[in-house]
């Protein structure tokens, strides 16, 4: 029995030992649970104080903005007023420079009007003078175009040699030897030079009569002298032309300058000469009748 009894003793301390395992094992999970609740309640509080404090931030935001709108539109209104303060002040003092500047543009003005009178006509005075200037300029030009032109007559002196700038070495123009002007050569005619074989040819070619009333081809309608005639003129052209060796594309600088001028003066002097002749002829027969006058007196 003694046996029994603590065979039982030990079971029911086992079975006690195991209970209260059990019950340690309940307690420590319990206990777990407990801080994982707490744990969770914690988390829980901290996220609504933070919700709480982001509200709170949230709804003390727009205040605070609204503050902060508000002072930087003090702000800017204030520096805009500054601004447009400093702009009027500027604008004010623009304006009365320019008032000033006008004022004193308009006394110097008021200054300055007898002197610009005075430059005006100072001015006028130069530009007469200059104007002065410019006709004497021109009559002197005149002068020496007419005096260049009598160069150019008196040129006509120059000898054949002389004649070299109006032969052309490059062209190859052949030069016949005979002009011929009813069945007279004009190019054999004997002259001291270009223009005496000149005056010579229109000996030939016209008569006394037509160089005395005529002039030198062509004419012009406003003159009361007629033109040679232009088929014989050209024919004086070709002889001098050949005679003397001058290239077609220089020939009317040669005309122009040395031969119409000499030629010219020929028909002047054709003019002339039979009135100097009636002078002379006057002359004699007054002489003349002078003598025969005297004559029966000295008897």
């Amino acid at each position: 029995t003694f046996v029994r009894c603590q065979t039982e003793l030990n079971k029911i301390q086992k079975t006690s030992q195991s209970m209260d395992e059990d019950s340690n094992e309940s307690e420590s999970e319990n206990c777990q649970l407990d801080e994982d609740a707490r744990s969770v309640e914690k988390d829980q509080e901290n996220n609504k104080i933070q919700d709480f404090g982001e509200e709170s931030e949230a709804e003390k935001s727009p205040d605070e903005n609204f503050n902060n709108r508000s002072s930087n539109k003090k702000r800017k209104s204030q520096s805009s007023y500054l601004s447009q303060s400093k702009k009027r002040l500027k604008r004010r003092i623009l304006d009365e420079n320019i008032d000033n500047e006008s004022d004193n543009e308009e006394e110097i003005a008021l200054c300055l009007a007898p002197k610009k009178c005075k430059n005006l006509s100072n001015k006028d005075d130069r530009l007469k003078s200059i104007e002065n200037k410019m006709d004497d300029f021109n009559q002197c030009m005149k002068k020496m175009s007419h005096s260049m032109r009598q160069m150019a007559s008196y040129s006509n002196k120059i000898t054949s040699h002389n004649l070299d700038i109006y032969r052309d070495p490059n062209s190859q123009e052949n030069f016949t030897d005979k002009v011929d002007h009813n069945g007279t050569n004009l190019v054999i005619i004997v002259g001291r030079d270009f223009g005496d074989f000149a005056r010579k040819v229109m000996r030939v070619l016209y008569s006394e009569e037509e160089r005395k009333t005529h002039i030198l081809p062509p004419g012009r309608p406003h003159l009361s002298r007629k033109p040679l005639d232009s088929n014989r003129f050209a024919l004086l052209n070709d002889a001098v032309r050949v005679k003397y060796r001058l290239s077609k594309h220089l020939y009317d600088d040669f005309f122009k300058y040395h031969l119409r001028p000499n030629l010219s003066d020929f028909l002047v002097e054709e003019r002339r000469r039979e009135s100097n002749k009636i002078v002379r002829n006057q002359a004699k027969s007054a002489v003349s009748q002078i003598a025969t006058q005297s004559q029966p007196g000295e008897e």
